[in-house]
């Protein structure tokens, strides 16, 4: 192909698609196709042309039709017309003839001056929801296009007042299933809440508080306290409840069991406490290998969690390994520029600073910027965190104009997104208070402190760890400026609740313990 290409056209090959990629589109997309259904999987090889004019275009299109090593197959030209979300490309399957083997491959042909456009109209951003929302065979696109067809949107000013108006109307299991699968896809966490509540009392009601089928609308209950993001407690308790119910319907070593124990993990690390968090990422994991290898994208999200539950346990080498084991399984199965690689770059890049490598903590989250970036367009939660993540090693590297200049840009980004006083917000306030403490602005850094130490207590309660990182920072401003009683009553705060939460020889516990002896 490199060969077959003019002068002027860059080829780009993506990694062999994955097996873990390639059976779950076999199944959602080609299940009703002529058996066998993987025989539809055009694209394991794939790769791109970026082409810099129009007529490159047509250049390359001439080249490869003259080519006796190469039989265009078919061409689906769309630029014209576009995709219903403004996306443009030529899309073309080729037979490749390599040693008289022929291999079907997939191209995408790009004129970058579109292909360059895409992050302002988030045209691919708009593709991956109706992509992943109508994604399975034709019966289930058709259920779920009936369901955003009887959803009353005329009556329903915003999504709080359409949920209300849907629990109202007595509407079947499948609607409100096909419901929170709408809201969670546009991120409507709350309105997912909701409805799962109501389909928790509804099963409760009609097959008894420790059936099955109240089990699963526990589990789907506390994945979605979850997912909400300030309510670990509920989510907990929810999950402890499913817990027996999927142990006796399944099996102790059932992978349903294990995805319980992540979501649980994660309910407890959202908690504070981060050996209960490791412990049953432990156990999903050793599940889960059981289950599917030690090579699996479920195997790697788990080994994402136990990392993160090391690094909060003051292990950031166990962190680090974690994190490279994971990373490897996901770039694998999903290319070197997908969402999931990038969230793990993000954690891998904190391990490699807490090991005092900020050169490439720096490097890792400035990648995983620029895949989110494409992907979710410049304005997403997910954007904001990759750039909180950036500032603070910006920071950390002793550039600290530019780490507030990001960190401003992640704080507009969550107060749209959550409102002023959610805790995604509370985190990105400490870190950018911290950089204006070290540009010499000690009052902002003292307004935003306090206004992060508010919204985590708030949210959290007095005593909860993300409550002890604005206290040591306050103390250390109060230290600075030679308030030494206000100092060591915020720094004994923090003491005794990273001591509760970690012990006496976490790294947190004893940096804090040193300021106070200081």
């Amino acid at each position: 192909m490199t060969a077959a290409c003019p002068d002027g056209v860059t080829l780009k090959i993506a990694p062999l698609k994955g097996r873990d990629r390639a059976g779950a589109k076999a199944r959602d997309e080609y299940a009703d196709k002529t058996a066998p259904c993987y025989s539809w999987l055009f694209d394991i090889t794939r790769g791109a042309a970026l082409c810099q004019t129009e007529e490159a275009i047509v250049q390359l299109y001439a080249s490869l039709e003259a080519d006796d090593r190469v039989d265009i197959v078919r061409t689906k030209n769309r630029f014209n017309p576009p995709l219903f979300n403004g996306y443009q490309d030529i899309l073309m399957n080729v037979a490749v003839k390599v040693e008289n083997v022929t291999h079907l491959c997939e191209l995408q042909i790009h004129l970058m001056p579109i292909k360059d456009s895409e992050a302002l109209h988030r045209s691919h951003t708009v593709y991956e929801y109706f992509r992943s929302f109508f994604l399975g065979n034709s019966d289930a696109v058709a259920q779920r296009l009936e369901m955003l067809c009887k959803l009353p949107v005329d009556e329903a000013n915003d999504v709080d007042e359409l949920v209300d108006h849907v629990l109202g109307s007595g509407a079947d299991a499948k609607l409100l299933d096909g419901l929170c699968a709408l809201l969670t896809s546009i991120q409507e966490s709350a309105g997912v809440v909701k409805v799962r509540e109501a389909i928790l009392a509804e099963k409760e009601r009609a097959f008894g508080a420790e059936s099955k089928e109240a089990g699963k609308a526990l589990f789907d209950l506390g994945v979605a306290y979850g997912r909400l993001g300030d309510d670990y407690a509920k989510a907990r308790d929810a999950l402890e409840r499913a817990h027996p119910i999927y142990e006796r319907e399944y099996g102790e070593d059932s992978t349903k069991v294990a995805d319980v124990f992540h979501h649980l993990g994660n309910a407890y690390g959202g908690l504070g406490d981060y050996d209960k968090l490791r412990d049953l990422q432990e156990r999903a994991l050793a599940i889960q290998e059981r289950a599917y290898g030690r090579d699996h994208t479920s195997v790697a999200l788990t080994l994402t969690n136990l990392g993160s539950a090391y690094g909060y346990l003051g292990d950031p080498a166990k962190q680090r390994d974690m994190l490279e084991r994971a990373l490897a399984i996901k770039e694998r199965a999903y290319g070197r520029d997908h969402a999931e690689v990038a969230s793990t770059l993000t954690s891998l890049g904190n391990a490699y600073g807490s090991l005092g490598d900020h050169a490439k903590k720096r490097d890792m989250v400035e990648r995983a910027l620029a895949i989110n970036e494409r992907a979710y367009g410049r304005d997403h939660p997910n954007v904001a965190k990759t750039l909180t993540n950036l500032g603070n090693a910006y920071g950390d590297l002793g550039d600290h104009a530019k780490s507030r200049d990001v960190l401003e840009r992640a704080l507009a980004i969550n107060e749209r997104a959550y409102g002023r006083d959610h805790t995604q917000v509370a985190r990105t306030l400490t870190y950018l208070g911290n950089a204006y403490g070290r540009l010499g602005d000690q009052a902002k850094k003292r307004d935003m402190l306090e206004r992060a130490l508010a919204i985590n207590e708030r949210a959290h309660g007095r005593d909860h760890p993300d409550v002890a990182l604005p206290l040591a920072n306050l103390g250390n401003l109060c230290d600075g400026l030679g308030d030494q009683a206000k100092a060591r009553e915020y720094y004994g705060r923090a003491h005794a609740i990273w001591e509760r939460a970690y012990g006496p020889e976490h790294h947190l516990t004893r940096r804090v313990r040193t300021y106070l002896a200081s």
